[in-house]
């Protein structure tokens, strides 16, 4: 668990299916990641078992439902790609109706101080597609660097946008 002055981390579960409607059922919040439309809680539930066991590393949980006042408000996490040299990539999700209220940065911002934390030596690697400014202006606030613009290097739904690599 990890708390903010609004916000607080808990492991992502099972419990999270129907509450994940709200994130991978929006285009609008899923349009620039390699998630799938996902309209029903079954389809919420069949991703997210496949996606938990993917969710712990040695240091615990690794993927996150973001609660503020207990009510449900997005995902970030952190999945671990070498265990060994410590390397992780970085993500996180907001509900629509709860853009704009600066709730990805902070959940971001301490999420990021907990990978720290544990591993301090460790690399963190971030994405963020060209035309998501919102989600390109939190990881460099965060202190994540450009290292390098892939053109057309995201492709979903038939859209091929540059996206911009990252990493601290």
């Amino acid at each position: 668990m990890i708390k903010t002055k609004r916000l607080l981390l808990v492991p992502l579960s099972k419990d999270n299916s129907k509450d994940l409607i709200k994130l991978w059922g929006d285009y609008d919040v899923i349009k620039y990641t390699y998630s799938t439309l996902s309209k029903t809680e079954d389809e919420c539930s069949e991703k997210l078992i496949n996606w938990l066991p993917k969710s712990k590393d040695n240091l615990g949980p690794n993927k996150f439902a973001i609660l503020s006042n207990d009510n449900f408000i997005g995902i970030a996490g952190f999945p671990v790609r070498d265990n060994d040299n410590f390397e992780c990539g970085f993500f996180y999700q907001i509900v629509k109706e709860h853009w704009g209220k600066g709730y990805a940065f902070e959940a971001a911002d301490a999420l990021l101080n907990y990978i720290l934390e544990k591993h301090p030596n460790g690399t963190i690697v971030a994405d963020a597609v060209v035309d998501n400014p919102a989600s390109v202006k939190i990881l460099t606030k965060l202190g994540f660097s450009k290292t390098r613009v892939e053109e057309k290097g995201f492709k979903n739904n038939g859209i091929e946008l540059d996206i911009i690599h990252f990493n601290l």
